[in-house]
């Protein structure tokens, strides 16, 4: 028999590799032993993503004598874009300056091709193929960043003259040949083809310089919107993500920021990060910080009652600053948008009038352009410049609180004057000329059209607004109003045009420069393909950027508009003033297209057609009639766009007393009830005024003013009688006014009488009978309402009046609980009081169940029924707002790594949950006091449990001893500790013979052997290793030793020393263990699964052989056992487990006497 000496060392280390940051309305690091804001997850698992594209943004110059480029010769897409290991963007530098993109988080590698690059600056007459200041910066970030840009050496060119003095050489020479900046390349045609060879290699190379951005991947969001799903996404939005980064190290944290952009504006301000935080070491605000290669779970509830489209945008950036990002777009359906607008038409009427555009059907949608039913509704009121005055300046008309956008067109030259007359007729006057500048300044929505912004026409619309319209007319100072002698900066349309139109006849704007300028920058005239002249115009847009614009209600984007011809508009032309690219709140959406020009198409900063730039909107559109389906319905989603991206007045609603109410004379006072909502984002608290009209003479008298109220607060005012008339009709005024001045308001109509009345007043409230104004999903609550009976009759009557109690959901059905219930009978008196004169009334049980988990309210309203002839209905109301109550269950093992698969129970009911991959699961739809607890799984014994109160960020408030979900407190979680002790031992001697085995007992207890000294002995171990709740075992070491017998001296070699033997035919020869499969279990030293194979959940033996016993302890000490996680780009992980620190021991027994 041979025997091997084979030394078994083992180690187990369980664990996921996923780290979940989530807790749904906020986000909280996976820190389960001291949780912070920062994310630190506390684990030790990491999985190394994989990048799955190397993205290279190539640009390139429009030559001067060229219409458009091959795009498919240009250097790195004829190399590379048919490359699987690349994704290649190409286009021309003045697409690129165009874009609302960043490049730091968008490619990996920036290449510039070789051409003639030519000054292009907006304040210039210069036409040219140049980078913006604003883009520069953008290249400044990834460059700075340590990400690798390669420049044709033309980009430095030495050509003399203005022409090549570009923006790109100012800002990228000092990068040239600056050892510094190692990530910088400069190529000439010579070397380009080997540099580009070689990017697969070199973009990673942090030995040449570079440094690789962050991987992200996004392994849920909400709900994408396209033109193929058009469904609304849950107002609570989950954003689950992983991140790594190759240049950092696996201990330390990326910043993460999630950023939704609720304005609609198309920029990702910081003001628009969700949940932010500031890092001390850098100031850069972020949402959260994870550890690298880990993974992350952000929830975020938008507001209620929100329609229409929105972006979101999720970040992640290393200690350089390199970044990676995801955006999208997602739809919610919530409250039916009403845009009420006002279109300021010429005093001819103009070309088109919106209420008759919008009466028409929308092509491929069932429905009319300006009505989407329960969805969305536009209001056109229609009047024309000279009313428009002449009301603005009498003051009988306002526009703020009364309209959500004005939209001043449609016209060539919109009114085709300079000034307004003295019949307030011909352009716009200085009063109105106020009115739009303080509807700007309080963020209302205003749309510029076709030659409202001229060089020649509507002159005080012009001097006023071109800056916010974010056109460069530069008119400064004296200069500026009400004079001709300003200068702006002309497109090069107008520039190449063969008639001067200034002012006057003069050179008001330095006409010659832009003449002799643009012979340079456009020698064959091609600005000049589209133009003024009729029958020259153009028919068709081309997209820039995306925005809610282009998306919604209308999908006027990508499928069937990518063929141009699907993108055509009325005849139209360019406009007269550049476009000022360099202002990064201006949008560019559409330009002019024609058809194989690529250098006019992408020209956004001379040839735009529809951009944005805070909430004021341009368009092209108004030069002739023949609008198209596409230009309607960019007029429709440029109403709703408007809309959503404007400052919203709050919004009020009366609860009690209702409009057209009657009081009764006998009340000391009235109860005045009502609540001011403001979706806007930063709107959190607003200012209300109340004022009373006690004689309905329009004089009204203070209540009370400007008083600060929370956002969505329920105010309660007691009216005393003193306010209102003894008999007769009065009048409530409530305002509301945003931070922004942005105000609503409503008023009310009441009549103080002496008739027969039954007042009702309702609160909502809890089971102790507290008035309640939030309350969590699956709440009970009760309705306490209270019937006042006032009013005296003649003759005396008897009445057997009854109510209705309702209750709705925010957008949801009517629900009736009480139909026709009868308040008993009421005896009405001619000098009396009735009898009774207050009834109250309960109706107790009102489960709290939405369709909708994300934040909502109830409404409960109580109406008594009218009696014909004899008493009017009356009704009251209120409301509560509802969240929903949620606990993250999470199970680690003792060293934080996630147990997935495990049972989570309701101990006050039946229902039961499993922990997901993160070894989390998220239990929502829970109220009140809550006792949770679990079923630990096989292989692991019960630790520790930790309960979190979490504000809505996510972060820890408090340790608590129980869960006690209320309408403040509606967030917990719970994190259960389980130790992992899935290896087993059982110890056997075999006989002598090696025939039979007898059970010694389970490791981890001291055992006495008795054995002839010096004699030889053989143990056999059962080891049993439980099934993984996580990952695979693809490794096990075991490590045997052998000590002296007090267990002081570790032996390490000798006789005496036990040896492990892994020759099958000495345990198949025990009986009962000849149909072992020994080749899978019997154990020597090491034991590696096969590719994708499992070692767990199996039985395993070994064979301990002693050559010669002495008094010796022997013992398998520990095993070692190595995880691959359940995801494969993981790390593998290890784990130590003790198995047995006691042993066997061997005494000597006394041999047999010799006869």
């Amino acid at each position: 028999m041979k025997r091997s000496l084979n030394k078994a060392i083992a180690a187990f280390t369980l664990m996921i590799m996923i780290i979940t940051i989530m807790v749904p309305l906020g986000v909280n690091a996976d820190d389960t032993s001291t949780p912070s804001a920062s994310g630190d997850d506390g684990s030790v698992v990491a999985e190394k993503l994989v990048r799955d594209k190397i993205r290279v943004l190539e640009i390139y110059p429009n030559e001067l004598n060229k219409k458009s480029e091959k795009v498919n010769d240009m250097d790195v897409r004829k190399k590379l874009g048919t490359d699987s290991r690349f994704e290649v963007t190409t286009m021309s530098i003045n697409r690129l300056i165009s874009l609302q993109q960043d490049i730091n988080g968008n490619y990996d590698i920036v290449y510039f091709n070789g051409g003639n690059y030519t000054r292009n600056a907006t304040t210039e007459h210069s036409y040219g193929s140049d980078i913006t200041y604003l883009t520069a910066d953008k290249l400044d970030e990834f460059i700075e960043s340590g990400q690798l840009c390669v420049f044709h050496t033309d980009v430095f060119t030495n050509k003399s003259g203005d022409m090549y003095a570009t923006i790109l050489k100012e800002r990228f020479s000092k990068y040239r040949n600056n050892a510094a900046y190692a990530n910088v390349r400069v190529v000439s045609n010579e070397n380009k083809n080997s540099t580009i060879d070689s990017f697969a290699e070199l973009y990673k190379d942090n030995s040449e310089g570079m440094n690789q951005r962050p991987i992200l991947v996004i392994t849920d969001s909400p709900l994408a919107y396209t033109s193929a799903n058009q469904a609304a996404a849950n107002n609570k939005l989950t954003f689950s993500f992983k991140v790594y980064d190759p240049e950092t190290p696996l201990d330390e944290f990326l910043m993460v920021s999630l950023y939704i952009d609720r304005n609609n504006d198309s920029l990702y301000s910081e003001k628009e990060i969700i949940y932010p935080q500031v890092d001390g070491a850098t100031g850069q605000q972020y949402t959260v910080k994870v550890k690298n290669g880990h993974a992350g779970t952000i929830t975020y509830n938008m507001p209620q009652g929100l329609t229409g489209v929105y972006f979101w945008k999720l970040v992640v950036s290393d200690a350089r600053d390199a970044k990676n990002e995801a955006s999208n777009v997602f739809k919610l359906k919530g409250s039916k948008i009403e845009v009420r607008v006002l279109q300021v038409k010429p005093d001819d009427n103009g070309n088109l009038s919106l209420i008759n555009q919008f009466k028409k059907d929308a092509e491929d949608y069932g429905h009319k352009y300006g009505l989407r039913q329960n969805e969305y509704e536009i209001k056109v009121t229609e009047i024309t410049v000279k009313n428009f005055n002449k009301n603005i300046g009498n003051g009988t008309l306002k526009l703020n609180g009364n309209y959500d956008m004005v939209i001043l067109g449609f016209d060539d030259n919109y009114t085709d004057k300079q000034l307004m007359d003295n019949q307030y007729g011909g352009a716009l006057g200085q009063d109105a000329i106020n009115a739009l500048d303080s509807f700007i300044k309080t963020q209302q929505s205003v749309m510029f059209t076709h030659d409202t912004i001229h060089f020649r026409h509507n002159k005080l619309l012009t001097e006023y607004f071109a800056d916010d319209v974010g056109q460069v007319l530069n008119a400064d100072g004296p200069n500026r109003k009400n004079g001709n002698n300003f200068v702006g900066i002309w497109t090069a349309g107008l520039a190449g045009v063969s008639s001067d139109n200034s002012w006057n006849g003069t050179d008001h704007w330095n006409r010659s420069d832009a003449v002799d300028k643009i012979k340079i920058f456009d020698p064959n005239k091609d600005y000049q393909t589209i133009n003024t002249s009729p029958g020259n115009n153009g028919e068709y847009v081309n997209p820039v950027n995306t925005s809610a614009l282009t998306l919604y209600p209308f999908v006027i984007e990508g499928g069937k508009y990518d063929n141009h011809t699907n993108r055509k508009v009325a005849a139209t032309h360019y406009q007269w003033f550049k476009l000022d690219l360099e202002d990064a709140e201006v949008i560019p959406l559409f330009n002019l297209f024609k058809n194989g020009e690529d250098k006019f198409n992408d020209d956004a900063m001379n040839n735009y057609y529809t951009y944005t730039r805070k909430n004021i909107t341009y368009s092209g559109t108004g030069h002739s009639n023949g609008y198209t389906d596409f230009e309607t319905k960019l007029f429709v989603n440029t109403a709703i766009k408007a809309y959503s991206i404007a400052n919203h007045a709050p919004e009020i609603t009366v609860f009690e007393p209702q409009d057209n109410d009657k009081i009764s004379k006998a009340a000391e006072s009235m109860n005045l009830r009502f609540r001011a909502y403001d979706f806007d984002l930063g709107d959190d608290v607003l200012k209300y005024s109340v004022d009373v009209d006690k004689n309905n003479n329009g004089h009204y008298v203070s209540l009370c003013e400007s008083v600060n109220m929370d956002n969505g607060q329920v105010v309660n005012i007691d009216v005393d009688k003193a306010y209102m008339p003894d008999e007769g009709i009065f009048k409530v005024r409530i305002t509301a006014k945003d931070m922004h001045e942005a105000s609503s308001e409503k008023v009310l109509t009441l009549e103080r009488v002496d008739v027969p009345m039954i007042t009702p007043t309702i609160q909502i409230c809890d089971a102790s009978g507290t008035a309640v104004s939030g309350v969590l999903y699956n709440e009970v609550v009760n309705a306490k309402m209270t019937f006042t009976v006032s009013g005296k009759s003649t003759p005396q009557k008897i009445m057997n009046p009854v109510f209705d109690l309702t209750g709705i959901y925010l957008n949801e059905d009517v629900d009736t609980y009480l139909d026709d219930s009868s308040l008993g009978a009421v005896t009405f008196y001619p000098a009396s009081d009735p009898v009774p004169n207050l009834i109250t009334k309960d109706y107790n049980g009102i489960t709290i169940a939405p369709e909708s988990t994300s934040e909502t309210n109830l409404q409960l309203n109580v109406k008594v029924e009218e009696i014909p002839g004899f008493m009017a209905s009356k009704t009251a109301t209120d409301s509560v707002n509802i969240r929903t109550g949620q606990v993250k269950v999470t199970v680690l093992d003792q060293d934080n790594n996630p147990v997935k698969n495990v049972t989570v129970k309701d101990l006050g009911g039946t229902d039961t949950w499993t922990t997901g991959t993160d070894g989390s699961v998220l239990i929502e739809k829970v109220a009140g006091t809550k006792d949770f607890d679990i079923v630990v799984p096989s292989g692991y014994q019960p630790g520790s449990e930790t309960i979190h109160k979490l504000n809505p960020a996510g972060n820890v408030v408090s340790t608590e001893s129980e869960v006690n979900l209320t309408y403040d407190d509606y967030n917990w979680e719970i994190i259960y500790k389980i130790n992992f002790t899935g290896v087993n031992a059982i110890y056997y001697k075999i006989n002598q013979g090696r025939t039979s085995v007898t059970p010694i007992g389970l490791a981890g207890v001291a055992y006495e052997l008795k054995n002839h000294t010096n004699m030889p002995a053989s143990i056999l171990v059962k080891i049993s290793v439980d099934p993984l709740a996580s990952g695979k075992l693809t490794k096990m070491e075991y490590i045997v030793e052998t000590w002296n017998e007090d267990g002081t001296v570790q032996l390490t070699s000798g006789p005496n020393m036990a040896v492990v033997d892994s020759t099958a035919d000495n345990i198949t020869a025990i009986s009962g263990f000849g149909a072992l499969d020994t080749s899978k279990q019997l154990l020597s030293t090491i034991r590696s699964a096969p590719a994708g194979g499992n070692l767990a959940g199996q039985e395993y033996y070994m064979i301990l052989d002693v050559p010669r016993t002495n008094t010796q302890k022997i013992m398998i000490k520990k095993v070692l056992l190595t995880i691959q996680p359940d995801a494969p780009s993981a790390l593998p992980i290890e784990k130590t487990i003790d198995i047995d620190s006691q042993g066997i021991k061997f005494n000597e027994t006394t041999p047999p006497l010799l006869r």
